[in-house]
Order: structure tokens, then sequence, then C-alpha cells
């Protein structure tokens, strides 16, 4: 038996959370929600956004929950992720 993918574990239309850390200096939240639905391709529908420093200060870790109709919403918000200079990791 093969091992589900990413994609069979994902129930959709739903919610979906992603887990950022970003560099403060390049993006705020709103600049984020925004990076993020234009990257989705509609306005997304954010369901909680929180974040918090690095000890240091240095970064902030953002959780976002976001109302997701289609798993290349998901695929379109990772390529931005990689391609952002201002996103140090995303899960």
């Amino acid at each position: 038996m093969s091992q589900p993918t990413f994609r069979d574990m994902v129930e959709l239309p739903g919610p979906f959370t992603f887990k950022i850390i970003v560099n403060p200096e390049g993006i705020n939240q709103s600049g984020l929600t925004h990076a993020l639905s234009e990257a989705a391709g509609r306005t997304l529908d954010f369901q909680s956004i929180t974040h918090r420093p690095s000890k240091n200060g240095k970064y902030l870790a953002y959780t976002v929950a976001v109302h997701i109709e289609v798993f290349e919403e998901i695929e379109a918000v990772y390529a931005w992720f990689s391609a952002s200079e201002h996103v140090i990791y995303a899960v």
C-alpha cells in the first residue's frame, strides 16, 4: 500500500494553516496578507493571524489560518514563500 501524498491528506475546501518565519524589516502583517491573496489569485478568507518575535527579536513567526478552496492555492502560496526574499522558513 502506498503512502498518502500531501494532496491526499488535505480536505478541501476547508481551513489550512501556514507557519512562516519572516524578516520583520522586510514585510509586515498587512503586506503578508496582501501577498498571500495575490499569490492565491483571489482575496483569501483569513480566519486568524498571530505572530510572535523570536527570542532575540531578529525574526517574526506567523501562524496564518486561511480558508482554501483548491489545492493549487496552497501550491501558489508555497511558491511565493520560496520566491520571497523576506520569508526565512515556511511549513
